[in-house]
């Protein structure tokens, strides 16, 4: 009667299930390590995206053609006595190629009853920036997806 001597020392079966069992550990590392170097790329990724979104509206001539749109609103807001607090710029996705950006100022030191901003939407893709103000359809988009009042 033959028997498999592979199997039949104990030995030799813990050592083939430690295998195992270290081959399933290497597997589960590597995909955390995998999820969290993609979540790490998604995010910065975003982030360039939001930082690109912002510096075309900051160096678009909106309103002048003399002066940067940065210049011009950073030159108004500066003007008026009346704003306490300035929150600068920020970036929101719309979709993979819009992007909502906007410069946030207040009045007040109260941020719970909400702040003034000036609104644009950008196109990423071919570097076009529009006034969501002077535009009723971006206006109704934006006041649907609650970005704006």
């Amino acid at each position: 009667m033959a028997t498999d001597t592979k199997h039949s020392n104990p030995e030799s079966i813990r050592a083939n299930a430690n295998n195992k069992h270290q081959y399933r550990e290497r597997i589960i590392v590597s995909i955390v390590i995998t999820i969290i170097a993609l979540s790490i790329s998604s995010a910065f990724y975003s982030y360039c995206n939001n930082k690109k979104a912002i510096k075309i509206v900051q160096n678009s001539t909106l309103y002048t053609s003399q002066e940067t749109t940065d210049e011009t609103l950073k030159r108004w807001i500066l003007k008026d006595e009346g704003i306490v607090r300035i929150y600068g710029w920020s970036a929101l996705r719309v979709d993979p190629q819009f992007y909502f950006v906007s410069f946030a100022f207040d009045s007040d030191y109260n941020y719970c009853n909400g702040w003034d901003l000036y609104s644009f939407e950008v196109d990423i893709k071919n570097n076009v920036v529009r006034k969501i103000s002077e535009d009723k359809t971006l206006k109704e988009k934006y006041q649907r997806l609650r970005f704006i009042d």
